[in-house]
């Protein structure tokens, strides 16, 4: 949502871009190494704006979400 909120134009700061993003957020458990275009997208905002509060929030939820899926 910070992300929509920050980066994107109006008319694409809605729900159905939330569920297309949320979709893009593919995970492949045999592949360490892979990246999802969701990945990709925040990689790329890393460069261009490092303190974005979206990314810091992606690392988060990257974390997070490494941390359920170890255990």
């Amino acid at each position: 949502m910070l992300y929509l909120l920050h980066e994107a134009p109006p008319e694409e700061q809605n729900f159905s871009m939330i569920m297309e993003m949320l979709g893009s957020a593919q995970v492949k458990e045999d592949d360490e190494e892979y990246q999802s275009p969701l990945d990709i997208l925040f990689e790329r905002l890393e460069m261009r704006n490092p303190e974005s509060i979206a990314v810091k929030q992606y690392a988060i939820y990257k974390q997070a979400a490494g941390d359920i899926c170890s255990k």
